[in-house]
């Protein structure tokens, strides 16, 4: 059955968008395509099936308030909407029905602020095969796995033209901070990666690419994107890989003039400073036991707690997890979704939002994401817990 945009929006029905997260950010689906999504339509891509099961997808329909009387219009490709209307007929949901003027009406589209900030893997596709692409780089562009200690994993297997980053190659001990500023550019010449360089990064695990972006973001690198959901988007894709060591980039002859944001990166004084006058949220991007003192999380890590004052920003089940902020296939949520989770926990993007966790992997991501809903205010305490809970009692 068929209806239009108004009338589900009259009946205060749920409007599903059965796409790829890609197409529902903002991203056209093809050339000269609109962008966006159908406003308070929420996404439920069909592809997302294939690692969801009947209990996933009930608990998935709970946690939108879908209930069986539910009346819930579809909206995408047929093949999708189809895929999905199955699925959601086996959940017990029976009001279905397909959008008949999705997409009609271009101006009522909504897009996510930062969306070409996560791309996708059929544009990466495109890029390296030299297609035109929509939000292509404005001059050269590199493409790197970020990951620790992995290289030998890199080597059996990663996309094809990837380049391969340790990510101590950006930040180091004793309290795996990132590197100082002479380092990272170091670094970033022999990469051959300049100011107007884009970065395109992605991992095996939720974090480490992150990690990279936003300390490469800090060196003054200004266009710095994440493969959304990483190397398991590109094998979800069944696109092909490639073994060995990779090629070694060309150094750059000189020392391009990188301009840090050192704005996007505060240190303890400033943390204890705001702190003090209220003039920060802090967030704790750590599981919930971290962050209710209950474990320290990390084996290095003695002290159990968090900063006082702190809120909880959500992240994962373990010190690596973030997937508090992941689609089932490991793309980011809804950026109305994250934020609302944030909001539950009195964040909110009008504030000055500081981001931390043990040593700043999970709030890399927490705060690349930020970045990409349009959040402005908002930093990293690169130290986090690990650093703060070194300190004496009388200090904290």
């Amino acid at each position: 059955m068929y209806c239009p945009f108004t009338s589900v929006s009259a009946h205060s029905g749920v409007i599903i968008d059965t796409r790829h997260s890609a197409f529902y950010n903002g991203w056209p689906q093809e050339t000269g395509g609109t962008q966006g999504h159908e406003p308070g339509a929420i996404n439920l891509a069909a592809s997302w099936l294939a690692v969801m099961g009947n209990n996933s997808l009930r608990n998935w329909l709970c946690s939108q308030n879908i209930k069986a009387d539910s009346p819930v219009a579809l909206y995408g490709t047929q093949a999708g909407n189809e895929q999905v209307a199955l699925r959601l007929k086996q959940c017990g949901i029976n009001a279905l029905y397909y959008l008949n003027d999705a997409f009609q009406v271009p101006e009522r589209l909504h897009t996510q602020a930062g969306f070409h900030s996560l791309i996708y893997p059929q544009w990466l596709v495109a890029l390296q095969h030299g297609s035109p692409v929509f939000a292509a780089p404005q001059a050269n562009w590199v493409l790197l796995e970020a990951g620790f200690d992995t290289a030998g994993v890199y080597a059996e297997g990663h996309i094809p033209g990837a380049g391969y980053l340790d990510t101590r190659e950006v930040e180091g001990g004793p309290l795996w901070n990132k590197l100082p500023d002479a380092q990272l550019m170091e670094m970033l010449r022999q990469q051959g990666i300049g100011p107007d360089t884009t970065v395109i990064l992605y991992s095996r695990g939720d974090c480490a690419a992150a990690r990279v972006a936003i300390i490469l973001l800090y060196a003054g690198v200004k266009d710095v994107r994440l493969l959304d959901g990483g190397w398991h988007s590109w094998q979800q894709a069944g696109l092909p890989v490639e073994a060995g060591s990779g090629n070694k980039p060309a150094p750059l002859q000189t020392m391009p003039a990188f301009t840090p944001d050192t704005a996007l990166f505060v240190d303890q004084s400033q943390v204890s400073t705001w702190r003090r006058q209220s003039a920060v949220t802090l967030v704790s991007v750590r599981s919930l036991v971290e962050h209710r003192g209950e474990t320290s999380g990390y084996t290095y890590i003695e002290a159990a707690g968090d900063i006082p004052g702190a809120h909880w920003g959500h992240a994962g089940e373990d010190n690596g997890s973030v997937q508090d902020f992941l689609n089932p296939d490991g793309t980011m949520i809804r950026a109305d979704a994250l934020a609302a989770l944030w909001a539950g926990e009195g964040i909110f993007p009008h504030q000055r939002v500081v981001f931390y966790c043990g040593t700043g992997w999970r709030a890399s991501a927490a705060l690349f994401y930020a970045r990409a809903m349009g959040w402005g205010d908002i930093a990293l305490y690169d130290g986090g817990w690990y650093e703060w809970s070194r300190q004496d009692s009388q200090s904290r």
